[in-house]
């Protein structure tokens, strides 16, 4: 429909000089809005996969905390500019591969958060009443902390999706 409206808007307007120029702003406008998607779409990936590794980290502690604080510090300590590279020649390039890319490098800032803002709020007095009510541990992370935590996983998603 957009594009045949933009053709008869060029067939239209081409002899004035106009058709041309309002071909480029609604291609401009086409790219704009798939590259929001884009970003969209690699911001939700990267505060889905860090703040489920952060929660189970924090909220369960031990073993499971040591996997994750270690598998963070691992992932950290490659250039994330040659890890791109690297991923997007194993991947083939598209944008799919370019999503997963970004996700795949920048989902331990939100796990580092995520994990301590868990360990914070996993200790505060709703989270004991609701194990003395007899609430087991997943239905507390899920019911109780988790909401609590959301806010934070908010802030980290406005300052940087891009």
């Amino acid at each position: 429909m957009l594009q045949g409206l933009l053709h008869l808007l060029n067939f239209l307007l081409t002899p004035l000089g106009v058709g041309l120029i309002l071909a480029g702003l609604a291609k401009g406008v086409f790219w704009r809005k798939a590259l929001s998607g884009l970003s969209w779409r690699q911001a939700m990936g990267r505060a889905m996969a860090g703040a489920l590794l952060g929660l189970l980290a924090g909220y369960y502690r031990g073993w499971i905390d040591a996997v994750v604080s270690r598998l963070i510090d691992i992932w950290m300590a490659f250039p994330p500019v040659l890890l791109s590279i690297l991923l997007v020649a194993v991947l083939g390039a598209g944008l799919a591969s370019v999503i997963i890319a970004i996700v795949v490098i920048d989902w331990t800032r939100f796990a580092r958060v995520v994990r301590a803002e868990t360990l914070q709020q996993a200790r505060l007095e709703y989270a004991e009443a609701a194990s003395a009510l007899g609430m087991g541990r997943g239905a507390i992370l899920w019911r109780e902390v988790l909401p609590n935590v959301l806010p934070v996983v908010l802030v980290l998603l406005s300052g940087g999706t891009t």
